[in-house]
């Protein structure tokens, strides 16, 4: 807009921010117009990067990460187009003009709050999706190792840990221990988290030392902890400074540095946000606006002002909303959807078939995933393929094994699943396949509601298992009972290891 761009000059020109006060009365109007164009749907990346600049020289820095995010989130990455240079799309194109405008606003960064964390976001946006050089190469130099080696590799499976750390949210989070400590039993997994002894951050703590080093948990703080809070040395695997002086977002913002500058790709890295404030708003705001999935914890006994999804956010690809569940949980950590081999696909084509087959029988008929296999998108039948390989982990996890059927074999009767696990064995796997069936519908756009309408597609039973009634758990506890059989239906058969 004209007025961003004349202001960022005469910035620059003046080496103040008078023209910034001068200008308020007009850079409020560009606001509204901004927010009109944003409501109409047109202008999308260009009304939200002015947003996001006029809110950031109002002082409004949450707000401005927040509107940088969205314009993120409208970057395609970029491709050839008949020449040696890929080009922009057009959110692309107003991500590299805010970095001019952030080069020439940088004359009075020390006048506008929240300058770096923006200039840092628009930097991961430019390495992160533009394939920006001269944006990786700032952010290696900025990556917490400084000289030494990357704490975080490649391939790495990597999930943040956010949410509430003050006195206030403890009760929530006292609630939340035995099922997270349940989700994340026997997990090999690298944590990024806060890196103090309270809440959220104190909790990731606790578990890595129960985990017999299965978990590594880093944590990040400011270069000067508040008073009364004290670093969590003892039980994080690395423990890494901002430049800050209290708890912004520039350490979740120093976390995605480091994962970036190591090579980690964001479609590898989830997050967990649980009773949340601005800062953990802001960190899901960024997670998804990078590509990382985002599983926001619902649970009654967080604070109400901590409880809902910021409204910019509500209905993000990427966000899914998990009841307090530990296998529910589990599931969200564990199930994929990164591509798989081919020889992988070719393996669980058969169950992929069948599992989209059962999915049809409930599905809404305006639902994109009621097409036949042979027409059903890419990216569905990826989904179908992941929830079988998560079924070969669980079973994994059990003693069992899937294979192909043999002919003699199939001339005999399958296995008993109560022989194989016993009545215990078929009730623990019952409430895993709940949880995978959560994590299944609510990915697919369904949502929790008293009343069934498929159609809307709205369901009462996505809810913890222990709160499942017990005619509807029988359908989860015959699913097991017959797994065998239905193996058989795809070609495959149970063994034990």
């Amino acid at each position: 807009m004209c007025v961003s761009r004349f202001l960022e000059f005469e910035v620059a020109r003046q080496q103040t921010e008078a023209p910034v006060h001068l200008a308020k009365p007009v850079i409020l109007q560009a606001m509204d117009r901004c927010r009109r164009e944003i409501a109409a749907g047109v202008n999308l990346p260009v009304a939200w990067s002015s947003l996001a600049v006029f809110q950031l020289l109002t002082e409004a820095p949450f707000a401005a990460l927040h509107s940088l995010a969205k314009v993120i989130t409208l970057c395609v990455h970029p491709t050839a187009s008949g020449g040696p240079s890929p080009q922009p799309c057009a959110a692309g194109r107003a991500l590299l003009r805010t970095r001019e405008t952030v080069q020439h606003l940088a004359v009075i960064r020390e006048k506008l709050a929240g300058f770096d964390w923006f200039e840092r976001l628009l930097l991961l946006a430019l390495a992160g999706h533009m394939n920006d050089a001269d944006a990786l190469a700032e952010l290696q130099r900025k990556a917490s190792w400084k000289e030494g080696r990357p704490h975080l590799g490649e391939a790495d499976s990597v999930v943040i840990i956010s949410g509430g750390c003050s006195p206030a949210v403890q009760p929530a989070i006292n609630t939340l221990r035995p099922r997270l400590r349940r989700a994340f039993d026997g997990l090999t997994l690298t944590l990024l988290a806060g890196g103090t002894r309270m809440g959220i951050s104190g909790l990731a703590g606790e578990m890595a030392a129960r985990s017999k080093g299965r978990l590594r948990v880093f944590g990040y703080v400011p270069g000067s902890l508040p008073v009364g809070v004290t670093a969590d040395k003892q039980r994080m695997a690395g423990l890494f400074e901002t430049t800050g002086t209290d708890f912004t977002p520039l350490e979740p913002l120093q976390g995605w540095t480091d994962l970036i500058a190591a090579g980690v790709a964001p479609a590898r890295v989830k997050l967990l946000s649980y009773a949340g404030g601005d800062i953990s708003k802001v960190e899901y705001a960024v997670a998804l606006a990078l590509g990382a999935k985002v599983g926001f914890i619902e649970c009654d006994a967080v604070p109400a002002e901590r409880r809902a999804v910021e409204p910019l956010w509500q209905d993000q690809a990427g966000l899914v909303r998990l009841p307090l569940d530990a296998m529910t949980i589990r599931a969200f950590l564990q199930i994929d959807d990164l591509p798989l081999a081919p020889a992988a696909l070719a393996g669980l084509e058969k169950a992929a078939r069948m599992a989209h087959e059962d999915y049809m029988r409930f599905a809404t008929p305006r639902d994109d995933a009621l097409q036949p296999w042979e027409s059903l998108a890419d990216s569905l039948k990826q989904s179908n393929y992941h929830q079988v390989a998560y079924w070969e982990k669980v079973l994994l996890d059990h003693s069992l094994g899937v294979r192909p059927l043999s002919r003699r074999q199939s001339r005999g009767r399958p296995l008993s699943m109560t022989q194989l696990v016993g009545s215990q064995g078929i009730r623990r796997l019952a409430e895993i396949e709940h949880g995978r069936w959560n994590v299944e519908r609510l990915s697919l756009g369904w949502r929790y509601a008293e009343k069934k309408d498929i159609p809307q597609k709205r369901s009462p039973w996505l809810i913890p298992w222990r709160d499942i009634p017990k005619h509807i758990r029988k359908f989860d506890l015959d699913a097991i009972v017959n797994l065998p059989k239905k193996l058989r239906e795809a070609g495959l058969e149970l063994y034990r290891l």
